[in-house]
């Protein structure tokens, strides 16, 4: 996991803690004694700066993220293509956030997302894509190798942090298959609304047990597994075509 520190860094990086900085500015963080005589000495205060908890980094990426591809999306169906290009390079960080704090394979599949996603918003900026299909594609894979990040990550975290990274995986699953305009059904959906359920009851400090959020988790990840079953023999067809 990052570092306390690295998390403030990267996260003041992708301009993503305005509300951070305001509780600092708001201090007035070098408050100084009146001097009384000549020879008195001007005192600082050290300014209090917000911390991040580690649930808060799933939050940065989950909310923050979906915001850009929202908005580039919307955007490049506009024809606005400079600020779409910037909302996904916007997006491009977030990932390469979300790399940070990754392991083996997903850390390695992120950090090319993360390529993917920057490079796509300079083909949007000089003009050779217009259209959504293509950046559809890329946020589909990048969604759905944050589910299985967030769902493989839920298996050993603490409780509290469980619920976020369960609600993170709900997330980027459910996002994974609207992009690849894929509908979940059946036992799949139903994993997901009692991963949700469940990742709501953690984050609230609900005790659930080990053993039910062991089988929420495993189920949770099967319905990962389908969607990204779909996105592999989408891309097949769209190779093919």
């Amino acid at each position: 996991m990052k570092s306390i520190a690295k998390c403030k860094k990267t996260a003041a990086t992708l301009g993503i803690v305005a509300a951070m900085a305001s509780f600092v500015h708001a201090q007035d963080p070098f408050e100084v004694t009146p001097l009384e005589e000549e020879n008195d000495v001007i005192e600082f205060e050290e300014p209090e700066v917000a911390e991040f908890e580690e649930s808060e980094t799933i939050d940065i990426v989950t909310g923050s993220m979906h915001e850009e591809v929202e908005e580039a999306l919307a955007e490049l169906e506009e024809k606005e293509l400079e600020s779409a290009a910037e909302r996904l390079s916007k997006a491009a960080l977030m990932v390469e956030y979300a790399t940070d704090e990754a392991e083996g394979k997903v850390k390695a599949a992120l950090a090319q997302e993360s390529k993917v996603l920057a490079s796509l918003s300079t083909e949007i900026s000089g003009g050779k894509i217009t259209d959504a299909k293509t950046l559809k594609q890329a946020f589909a894979k990048t969604h759905h190798i944050l589910a299985n990040h967030y769902a493989t990550a839920a298996k050993t975290a603490e409780e509290l942090e469980q619920g976020a990274y369960l609600l993170g995986a709900v997330h980027h699953a459910e996002q994974a298959a609207a992009m690849a305009e894929y509908k979940i059904a059946g036992t799949d959906l139903a994993s997901l609304k009692a991963a949700k359920i469940m990742g709501e009851g953690l984050a609230d400090g609900e005790e659930i047990g080990k053993a039910k959020t062991a089988a929420g988790i495993k189920a949770l990840a099967k319905a990962c597994e389908a969607i990204g079953g779909h996105l592999k023999a989408s891309g097949n067809r769209t190779r093919r075509s």
